[in-house]
């Protein structure tokens, strides 16, 4: 944008990407276990899925609950765990037992949240800058399923062993909610 719509020369304009600090966000799989006992998730648990941020409607965060209400009927051992807050999350609570809301949390718990997942899910309804949640959960050794944007095929799941990518619909995030669940 600096460069197209305001003429700067390329030169003068440089690029500094976000990061995530490696102390603060790293695999911990004792510190996953005691978390999930901590919050109720029974060890037969098959999968547990992640999602953090604010709990807006940009975020995707219908797609994610039509489908995961979708998902915890057929695969009664799937779980979401939410961190976060905002509008959607009574929402999230309505689905249940299977969907554990936490609420806005430190960075330390956020470590926990995150070694206690199995797959971490973004489901962004709009192309955005680099997203730290999707960083955080990588660095944490968690794969990530995202919308397929842009911005985060080209510098996050730059590769398909890296996580799963989906079509921004309900549909498209069912579908590779299912491929994980089985």
């Amino acid at each position: 944008m600096l460069r197209d719509v305001y003429q700067i020369p390329h030169r003068r304009v440089h690029v500094i990407i976000n990061g995530v600090d490696e102390d603060d966000f790293r695999e911990d799989f004792r510190l996953g276990q005691e978390f999930r006992s901590k919050i109720g998730i029974p060890q037969n648990a098959s999968i547990v899925l992640g999602v953090a941020g604010r709990l807006v409607k940009d975020k995707g965060h219908s797609l994610l609950h039509e489908a995961f209400s979708e998902l915890k009927l057929k695969y009664p051992n799937v779980y979401l765990i939410v961190a976060g807050s905002g509008p959607w999350k009574q929402r999230y609570k309505d689905l249940g037992p299977q969907s554990i809301v936490l609420g806005s949390m430190s960075p330390s718990e956020l470590r926990a949240f995150y070694n206690a997942i199995n797959i971490f899910v973004n489901p962004t309804l709009r192309p955005q800058g680099l997203d730290l949640t999707l960083m955080e959960a990588m660095m944490s050794g968690k794969p990530v399923m995202a919308s397929r944007f842009p911005s985060i095929k080209g510098t996050i799941v730059v590769k398909d062993e890296f996580g799963f990518m989906f079509s921004p619909n309900v549909e498209s995030l069912s579908q590779a909610l299912e491929l994980v669940a089985i």
